[in-house]
């Protein structure tokens, strides 16, 4: 790091120190994460289904005070409701989940969960956000911890707010990030994204005239437009023939508003019965796997290839389709789920 950035970090250090000592973040370990951050962030290539994608996993020092913050952050952010629970090695806390209902990157959330909402539409509109994290700037995390204030205390006499100085947020945004954006891979990082997306889903929903919580009022509405946000995906559908052409435009300059940039080459229109969401195709009011990935699925099976992890994990992944996914599976092999039960070492009751 430069020797001006040096003399920046340890000045905002030194500001918010007593900050940093109440909320247990040591000031050692965080000058050294600002001057050294090369010490404590790794890069790592994963390949997934062919695809090759960059993380970054932070040292356990790191991954502790990002922890830290992100509870700090849940117990002051007061507009978040519901309850779920986030779990890492070391710790296991309760964190809420923002006002409008996202469904990606919580415990007992998933794909299924994010389609069922759309199982009784005619059409549908899904919007990928083009490198969603590193879209969310140092700066943009400054602001929003700024505007929430989640570093105060309450003064018992007066029950007046004592706020910290504004070192402490520039030194926690620059924790949570690096290099300047939010990075896939760190184990804060989908959380502090789906902080940082409420605001957007909220206006979005709101200019779309779509729920915010879906009720069987609105399910049996013929006019409304039901919209739910999965990790990176904006999916919206109705009853039409055809999601409006207004809810893409009002989605497409919302989204630059927010910082934001839409991923065109992935935005999905589909209908006449068959709608096609993140990860899921919705047939006959029935949330069923894809085809394109139950192909490569049964040739595996079939051929013997998958480890027991390996198997465990497409299980975990066709349970919430409970009977869909296993007669998807029946197409390929009468027998193919039980093989697949066998490989991971557990039974199912039927």
């Amino acid at each position: 790091m430069d020797t001006s950035r040096g003399i920046a970090a340890r000045g905002h250090v030194d500001a918010c120190l007593a900050g940093l000592k109440m909320y247990s973040l040591d000031p050692d370990v965080v000058l050294d994460v600002l001057l050294r951050p090369n010490a404590h962030w790794q890069r790592v290539v994963k390949e997934k289904r062919g695809k090759q994608r960059v993380c970054y996993s932070p040292s356990d020092d790191l991954r502790t005070l990002q922890w830290r913050l992100i509870r700090i952050l849940d117990r002051s952010i007061k507009f978040h409701r519901g309850y779920c629970r986030i779990w890492d090695q070391r710790y296991a806390f309760t964190i809420s989940k923002p006002r409008f209902p996202q469904t990606g990157w919580w415990k007992g959330s998933s794909i299924v969960a994010n389609a069922r909402v759309h199982r009784h539409s005619n059409s549908a509109l899904v919007c990928d956000l083009r490198h969603a994290f590193q879209s969310i700037t140092t700066r943009h995390i400054q602001s929003f911890l700024n505007r929430t204030q989640p570093f105060r205390i309450r003064r018992r006499r007066d029950a007046s707010w004592t706020y910290f100085p504004e070192s402490l947020m520039w030194v926690a945004s620059r924790l949570l990030t690096y290099y300047g954006r939010l990075r896939y891979g760190a184990p804060a990082s989908p959380i502090m994204f789906n902080f940082m997306i409420d605001r957007l889903a909220v206006d979005l929903a709101t200019a779309v005239n779509a729920p915010l919580h879906v009720n069987e009022a609105a399910l049996r509405s013929t006019q409304r437009i039901l919209m739910t946000v999965y990790g990176d995906d904006i999916c919206f559908s109705c009853k039409r023939g055809a999601v409006p052409e207004s809810v893409l435009w009002r989605t497409e300059t919302l989204v630059r508003q927010h910082g934001f940039r839409m991923n065109h080459a992935k935005t999905l229109r589909s209908g006449n019965g068959a709608l096609l969401l993140p990860g899921v195709v919705i047939s006959a009011h029935e949330v069923r796997p894809r085809d394109t990935y139950l192909d490569p699925l049964a040739t595996a099976i079939q051929g013997g290839e998958l480890t027991q992890d390996q198997a465990n994990g497409h299980l975990g992944f066709l349970k919430p389709f409970k009977r869909p996914g296993r007669r998807a599976l029946k197409r390929w092999g009468p027998t193919l789920y039980a093989q697949l039960q066998e490989r991971a070492g557990v039974t199912i009751n039927e």
